[in-house]
This record gives structure tokens, sequence and C-alpha cells, in this order.
């Protein structure tokens, strides 16, 4: 049975003179919250030259319903391209037959065009919702629509049970291999991207991050974001791991290891303190951000490893006034395509 779509509901600006706190903690209530979502994030993107728009819905009795963080491009003043990371929070039935209008409405364009990848569950009656709400399939693909999702017991060796009999195995190599382990509360940019830079090298990839977007990432976040960093006894870096946090959902952002750490097996230990960590921060569902099990099967055996399971997100999806505005921004994400750095790790922010 289709959801029945909610009675009369008013989109409004997100107060500018309201804390993070405020967005953050009326996020975390909603159905589909997510880290991208997360008021730190808009602000990280702030710093690449996006800029953050906030609206929440509320329903006839003022309650908050739903709620977006749309990332936007403003041309001439009236018209806009926006990304929406992770989707909107709030059942879909909330927000698939009116967020272009209210967008459009409160923010004063003429013409928009919105995009979102939505980072809940697939399913099929939110899918006709979206459908029936005007809302596309774009023709170019940005990201990934699977990833593996680790169900996080509050009991440490209930987790340790869940690793594979191969993920348990070289995890305790790493830790009869004298590696320190650690929570990296202030993460140096440099040495990240450093690391970052030797495992591109012996993988053969494109570059995966650079400094100045590390160093607009660390100077966004705090309580949000968990960092952990593996040294050799030499003090060397061989790993690092990191998730953003919020509420009890943790999603994967960084993940570099270097030759030696390979050899060590740096990256699991490194990976099992950090969800430890979020473990006892509380966190009980946490998404690796992504997997191709067909261009990547190391990469998702070792996610699928921990004991996460293979799901499909719900995914892209765009709208457009007038229509021809998505023509003419598929068109853009394909030349780039052709021409930018390819990042393994999906786009969702």
């Amino acid at each position: 049975m289709t959801p029945r779509r909610s009675p009369t509901v008013i989109w409004e600006r997100f107060p500018a003179e309201a804390s993070g706190h405020v967005w953050n903690s009326t996020l975390a209530t909603l159905d589909g919250s997510n880290f991208f979502q997360s008021y730190e994030w808009g602000e990280y993107k702030r710093r690449d030259g996006w800029v953050p728009l906030r609206l929440m819905r509320r329903d006839a009795s003022s309650t908050v319903v739903a709620m977006t963080q749309a990332l936007a491009h403003v041309y001439l003043g009236r018209v806009a391209a926006a990304w929406i990371p992770g989707g909107p929070a709030g059942r879909v039935a909330e927000w698939a037959d009116s967020l272009r209008r209210g967008f459009a409405t409160q923010e004063g364009f003429w013409s928009c065009y919105l995009r979102l990848n939505s980072v809940r569950v697939h399913d099929e009656a939110d899918e006709r919702l979206l459908t029936s709400g005007g809302w596309r399939r774009p023709n170019t693909r940005l990201g990934s629509w699977s990833s593996v999702r680790l169900a996080i017991d509050a009991d440490r060796d209930r987790n340790l049970a869940l690793l594979s009999g191969n993920w348990r195995h070289n995890l305790r190599r790493a830790q009869k291999a004298g590696l320190v382990v650690e929570e990296w509360h202030d993460p140096v940019a440099a040495d990240v991207a450093r690391l970052y830079a030797e495992m591109e090298g012996y993988k053969g990839l494109n570059a995966q991050q650079d400094v100045r977007d590390l160093e607009r990432m660390f100077g966004s976040f705090e309580d949000t974001l968990v960092i952990y960093r593996c040294r050799g006894q030499d003090g060397e870096l061989l790993s690092i791991r990191g998730c953003g946090v919020i509420g009890s959902q943790a999603w994967d952002l960084l993940a570099a290891t270097s030759v030696q750490g390979r050899k060590s097996y740096a990256s699991y230990l490194t990976c099992w303190e950090m969800l430890e960590r979020c473990r006892q921060l509380g966190v009980r569902e946490f998404d690796f951000s992504g997997v191709d099990p067909d261009a990547n099967p190391g990469v998702f055996n070792f996610k699928k490893g921990t004991g996460a399971e293979l799901f499909s997100y719900l995914g892209e999806w765009e709208t457009a006034s007038p229509r021809f505005l998505s023509t003419i921004v598929n068109q853009s994400l394909r030349r780039r395509a052709r021409t930018s750095v390819t990042k393994t790790v999906p786009s969702i922010g």
C-alpha cells in the first residue's frame, strides 16, 4: 500500500540566527536523517563555494516533519542548481510532492534544478512517491547506489563475533605487530594527504584527497568527526580511518593505508578501533558509504567482512522547472566526468 501524504504543511527557512546544534538535534529525530545533512557538512561545503540553503517543513500542529539542506549555486540571483547530499530527512511522503515548489518559493527562485542522492534504504513505495511527485532518475549518475551497513551491538564481543574468519585473523595479526592505534583529535591535513598519495600510487588510483579539501574538512567539524590513526613502532603513519557521526548513525569518510601498513594489516586494527569508538558513542548503524563488488571487490570484501550487510540506496533523483534545466545540468556533468578526477569512494556529499 502506498503511504498517505500528509495534510497541508508549510515549508520555511531555518532561522539564520539559530545554532547548528538546533538543526542537528531536530534532524536526528527524523526518518532518513544523515551526516551529509548535518549543519557542519553544509558549512564545510560552503568553504568549497556552495551556498547551503536550509528548509524545514511543519505540519498543521507546527511539528517539524521534514528538513533539507541543499547546496546551491545561484545564477543571476533567480536561477538555482542545487544538490541535496544524503537526501532530505523525514518520511518521503512528507516532501516528495512539495519540495521543489517550497524551495523555489522560499528562496525566491524563478527557475531551479534540484538533485538528491538519498542514502536511505531503497523502498518501492518511496520510489512511487518520488515519481508521482515529479522526480526522475537522472541520465548521469554521480555515485554508487549500493553500500554495506553494519549493525553495531552495544556488546563488544557480539561485534567481534560478526567478523568473518579472515577479517578476525588479520585483526589478530595487526594486534601482534606492536602497532599504536589512537583517536586523532587534531589530524594534520598534509600527513593524511601524503598517506593518500602513497596509497594512490601503489593502487594506480587517481587522486582521492588533497590538502586544501582536507584542511576545510578538519576545520569544519568538531564532535561529529571521528578519526583514528595507526603508527608503527618508529612513529611512521601507516593507516587512517575516519567517519562522520550524527545521533546513532555514522558514515565512512576517510580511509588510507601505506605499503608498510598493508604488510602489517594496519587497516584492520584501525577500522576496528574506530568502530569500537563508534560503539562507545552510541552509534548503532554504520554505513560504509558505497561499494562496487564488481569493480572493486577487495574493498567490498573488506567492508563486508566486518559483518555488514549489502543493501541498495534509494539513490539519485532530480526535478527541474523548467524541465530543460535537467538536460543542461546532465550534459555539464558528463563533460566534467570525462575531464575530472574520479574517486573510488562514491560521491555522496
